[in-house]
């Protein structure tokens, strides 16, 4: 019985109806109130779990910010050493310092510290960059798209923590809950096997 997070649930609210009906008979066979009690609170914490398709949908969207947002700080530094390449010849070592060559085949971390060594580099070259049409405002805006990189990865390994978190504590509750309605679905059946094969199948479970 592998059952998805809501057909649990709809399976065990429907054992939870069948065992409150019957539970004058089953009292014979050891479940008391108390116990039908508990499992309903079971089924009820279980159902709170957030889904994992929704938590999938969530990390799709923060992985598409942070792609979008790479694309954008890659073609942001692009524009700016374009302009770069008007004043330093790509082979000094001037070019080099900006430390933008290949930073867009980088990891995210260093990517990042590229972009940081960019933009130190523009702040103490900005006499020379004006010359070329090169502002405080676009070492400003380098700065402020590694910034927003920086969070979209945060944000979505968050997000992939959330999930497995989840994850574990749906399957640790799901085991669980499966356990107990195995348990009451066995009753059920060995109480009215001989008495009602109408509410002996009720408890059968597919």
């Amino acid at each position: 019985m592998n059952h998805p997070q809501g057909i649990l649930i709809q399976e065990c609210r429907k054992m939870a109806q069948a065992v409150e009906r019957d539970l004058s008979t089953l009292n014979k066979y050891g479940i008391t109130e108390d116990m039908l009690h508990a499992f309903v609170k079971q089924i009820n914490d279980y159902s709170t779990i957030t889904n994992d398709e929704t938590f999938l949908s969530n990390l799709l969207e923060k992985s598409k910010i942070k792609k979008d947002l790479r694309i954008e700080l890659n073609d942001h530094v692009q524009f700016l050493m374009h302009h770069v390449a008007l004043i330093y010849d790509k082979r000094s070592l001037d070019y080099k310092s900006f430390a933008a060559r290949s930073y867009y085949k980088e990891t995210e971390s260093e990517m990042l510290r590229k972009c940081r060594l960019t933009t130190e580099t523009m702040e103490v070259r900005m006499p020379e960059l004006n010359k070329k049409n090169i502002q405080q405002s676009d070492a400003d805006c380098l700065n402020d798209l590694a910034d927003r990189y920086q969070n979209a990865i945060l944000d979505e390994s968050k997000e992939k923590l959330l999930r497995r978190v989840a994850r574990e504590e749906r399957l640790t509750q799901g085991l669980a809950l499966k356990d107990k309605l195995q348990k009451l679905a066995d009753t059920g059946k060995v109480a009215w096997e001989r008495i009602s094969h109408a509410k002996y199948v009720e408890y059968k479970l597919f």
